[in-house]
């Protein structure tokens, strides 16, 4: 019996030795194993695809081109949200954007937001009440609905596995009643792709609901918006983007653009930047017309992609 427990117990005392020696040395055995047969020795495998990633250029036409891979080619991907002004607080990244509007709206690029611009002309003319109804440049600034961040990638060239990358805010500010503007910027410059604005000088048949003599507003919607603003527009994206010439292209009846400015730019590149009129917007309390300027053909995207 004594002998029994004893073999047991040995053979137990073996294995357990064994298991331990192999733990040690088993992998270091593999290992080299595995180095002998490997070493200089050359595989080749195929790779489905690599690429790496870059930012792109502060060229204007590298950045149209990227903006127009958005449905395609491009993989656009909605990295942050903020719904309202609380959650998001970015004072910097509010007065850059501010700053880049007043720049295009000076140029003469996107509509003006400010009635004060034209505070001689209304005085002039007695028409007050229109100067009361009209929000104030900066107040659209503390009316934030939403902010979008978006990263934007696409190869450049199937060949160099290079794919450029562009980071979007896509913004609305808004008091829901009487202005409504949506912004789509360069989050590292934010310089302005699209503007979408609704306000009272956008409005070209507005309502007396919300002001006491809606003629006035009415003339001063063909003043600011008829033929002589379409050139505006036209030189004033000249000047935003700075490029080199532009030609003015006018819409017509089967035209889904009321004014082109085609922008010369380096080495003999175009880039066309257009001007909408749109529809009264159902969204504020008081619906009002409103014009959209910006890439062509990036409205529809966002339409399609951002909201």
């Amino acid at each position: 019996m004594i002998r029994k427990i004893n073999r047991r117990f040995f053979i137990c005392l073996c294995g357990v030795i064994g298991l331990a020696v192999g733990t040690i040395i088993g992998p270091r055995y593999f290992s080299r194993m595995l180095d002998q047969t490997n070493l200089n020795t050359v595989s080749v495998v195929n790779r489905d695809s690599f690429s790496f990633l870059e930012q792109s250029s502060d060229q204007l036409v590298d950045q149209v081109k990227l903006l127009n891979s958005i449905g395609n080619t491009g993989n656009l991907m909605l990295l942050s949200n903020y719904s309202d002004q609380e959650t998001w607080q970015n004072s910097t990244l509010i007065a850059q954007i501010t700053d880049q509007v007043a720049l295009a709206a000076g140029d003469g690029y996107i509509p003006w937001l400010e009635p004060g611009i034209y505070e001689n002309y209304f005085m002039e003319t007695g028409k007050k009440e229109v100067a009361k109804e009209a929000p104030a440049f900066y107040d659209w600034m503390d009316e934030l609905r939403f902010a979008k961040y978006y990263s934007l990638t696409c190869e450049s060239d199937p060949d160099s596995h290079m794919m450029q990358m562009m980071n979007l805010w896509y913004l609305r500010f808004s008091d829901e009643q009487t202005f409504d503007y949506y912004f789509l910027v360069n989050a590292s410059t934010c310089q302005i792709y699209y503007a979408e604005i609704y306000n009272l000088l956008t409005d070209r048949e507005a309502d007396d609901s919300w002001t006491e003599l809606p003629q006035n507003a009415t003339t001063i919607a063909e003043v600011f918006y008829g033929e002589e603003y379409t050139e505006q527009f036209a030189s004033g994206a000249f000047y935003y983007y700075q490029a080199n010439d532009f030609q003015i292209v006018y819409g017509d009846e089967g035209r889904n653009y009321d004014c082109l400015s085609v922008l010369r730019l380096e080495e003999g590149e175009s880039a066309y930047i257009e001007m909408q009129k749109h529809e009264k917007n159902t969204q504020l309390k008081h619906p009002i017309y409103g014009y959209s300027v910006g890439i062509r053909g990036l409205g529809d995207k966002i339409q399609k992609n951002m909201n």
